[in-house]
């Protein structure tokens, strides 16, 4: 009879379910986070991408026209009506101009977000955003990241 309880209970699989789950779970937890920052990244650079955009066309019009930064700022980067990932307080901007027959390759590793420079009619423009990369458990970025005074950025250029 006792042989019997024994086998009973050390044959049960009451605790497999628990066990199992366990031993998937931090992995299943990890892919579900980090989708969602993925997609976080994906969207801020999506709307960094559209300031950038904005901004360098408003140059192209604006050219002739002296503009400060904190008026192109007010006026198309920080519009509450066209972006809702961006806290305003926290991009980063600038604009450098070129010489004429200038190229933007080989200038990855340069920054130019404090910089403002519009040049005069017929310039190159370079046109830099840059935003707080919100890492939660990705360092990485989806385009394009840098590094400001140790923290990350992800950056928008044309």
């Amino acid at each position: 009879m006792m042989k019997f309880v024994i086998s009973k209970f050390s044959s049960g699989e009451e605790g497999a379910a628990a066990v199992e789950f366990a031993l998937v779970a931090p992995i299943f937890f990890l892919l579900i986070f980090s989708t969602m920052e993925i997609g976080l990244k994906t969207l801020v650079q999506s709307d960094l991408d559209h300031a950038m955009y904005r901004t360098a066309m408003q140059l192209a019009v604006d050219e002739d026209v002296v503009v400060s930064k904190a008026d192109y700022k007010q006026r198309l980067v920080c519009d509450p009506a066209t972006f809702s990932t961006l806290d305003c307080s926290k991009i980063s901007f600038g604009v450098e101009a070129l010489a004429t027959n200038a190229r933007i390759r080989g200038r990855f590793n340069e920054v130019f977000v404090d910089r403002w420079n519009t040049g005069c009619g017929g310039s190159n423009l370079i046109v830099e955003f840059a935003y707080p990369s919100p890492d939660i458990l990705l360092p990485f970025g989806i385009a394009d990241m840098i590094t400001i005074g140790g923290d990350n950025y992800i950056r928008s250029r044309g």
